[in-house]
């Protein structure tokens, strides 16, 4: 089996090296058109502060949302621990997806004022969105509450018992 997967191996090797001319030159031309950047594209201090601005309102409100579904019945299957709910492994895997959407960001984003202002709306985007949601999740009970929706609603008016 590792005789014949070397073997294989050789073969296709020696088929790309015999391949190449010797006056082909070692890495492709550059287009010196597309190297050239306008302007208008290079980044400037308002562009940055504006990604830096967006990329904290995406972090803050994604803490929010955790801190709001801590401990409640969580729908989201990628969420849930082994009994529906919202724990500290939940945290852990959307600390994960956070970071698997905002890291690449840094990297894609470079000296580019272009993609600095894309990035910036989708951050803000997102933290519209999930601001909504923590609204929500705090609306939601916790568990061990006992109170029905109507109650809360009366005693949140006034209509409840007194003290």
């Amino acid at each position: 089996m590792k005789t014949g997967f070397l073997s294989a191996l050789l073969i296709l090797s020696a088929g790309v090296f015999w391949g190449q001319t010797a006056s082909a030159p070692p890495f492709p031309a550059v287009d010196t058109a597309d190297v050239h950047r306008t302007v208008s594209d290079v980044p400037t201090s308002a562009a940055k502060r504006l990604y830096v601005g967006s990329m904290l309102s995406a972090i803050g409100t994604n803490a929010l949302d955790i801190y709001s579904s801590y401990g409640k019945r969580e729908l989201n299957p990628m969420l849930q621990a082994s009994n529906g709910t919202f724990n500290s492994r939940s945290v852990l895997t959307k600390a994960g997806m956070v970071s698997a959407l905002e890291v690449p960001q840094i990297f894609l984003m470079r000296h580019s004022a272009r993609r600095m202002r894309l990035f910036a709306v989708a951050n803000f985007a997102m933290s519209a969105a999930l601001a909504g949601m923590s609204a929500h999740n705090f609306a939601v009970p916790g568990p061990g509450h006992t109170s029905t929706p109507s109650a809360t609603a009366a005693v949140s008016i006034g209509l409840g018992r007194r003290r």
